[in-house]
């Protein structure tokens, strides 16, 4: 896997010292980059508290940036785009128009992670986590939260979560793929998904896993095999 460089904006008072995992080149446009502790293994995963304020002043790290998202030209929105810009003084981050008018207030959201914020962008809420919102600022969808950051993105899709359920997201549109249905769900691996509604949360070591007896397998349509 190549690992594209591009990720931008520093944003100490906020971040993490996680290692950091780009994604491949096909998937760049959308999320040039995550940041997960270098413990990572494939089928394991933590369910860690998303940072505290306390932690956050103790710890340095980045924020990146995101591509422009996929958009069909007869779209009358994919020519009213937000840009991201950084306040020289706080270094709190907000949007503004094409004509420089400021839209969202820097300082309003935590982190902003999409540079050009045409139909959704994702943003950090401190007492919610990642979460993807409309240009109305209504949240669409949490992010599912692996170590501690935004779920990466495997074979073009992320996890999702709506009403304690999780789904999946186009990792370039942000547009839900599989509607948040299960209540366990790991990553994409060669067209398929590990999935349950019957499962339980075991620790090993200072990790901890999903079980389940009855696990099944879904596509990319949303369809089990």
């Amino acid at each position: 896997m190549k690992y594209p460089p591009d990720f931008a904006r520093n944003k100490p008072e906020l971040a993490w010292h996680f290692d950091l995992i780009a994604f491949e080149n096909k998937y760049q446009p959308r999320f040039p980059a995550i940041f997960y502790l270098s413990s990572y293994k494939t089928n394991t995963m933590r369910f860690q508290p998303l940072l505290s304020t306390a932690v956050l002043l103790l710890i340095i790290g980045h924020c990146w940036s995101c591509g422009p998202q996929v958009q069909n030209e007869s779209d009358p929105q994919a020519a009213d785009y937000l840009l991201l810009f950084e306040d020289s003084t706080s270094a709190d981050q907000g949007y503004r128009d094409l004509s420089g008018n400021t839209r969202i207030f820097p300082g309003e959201y935590a982190m902003c992670l999409t540079d050009t914020f045409r139909k959704y962008a994702m943003v950090l809420i401190m007492d919610k986590g990642f979460v993807v919102i409309d240009r109305q600022e209504n949240i669409v969808y949490e992010v599912f939260n692996f170590d501690n950051g935004p779920d990466y993105i495997s074979e073009g899709l992320f996890r999702i979560i709506q009403n304690g359920k999780i789904g999946y997201a186009d990792g370039q549109t942000y547009e839900i793929a599989i509607k948040p249905q299960f209540d366990c769900a790991y990553p994409f691996e060669n067209g398929l998904a590990k999935v349950s509604n019957e499962c339980t949360i075991e620790e090993v070591e200072e990790h901890k896993t999903w079980k389940s007896d009855k696990w099944r397998f879904v596509d990319k349509n949303g369809d089990f095999k």
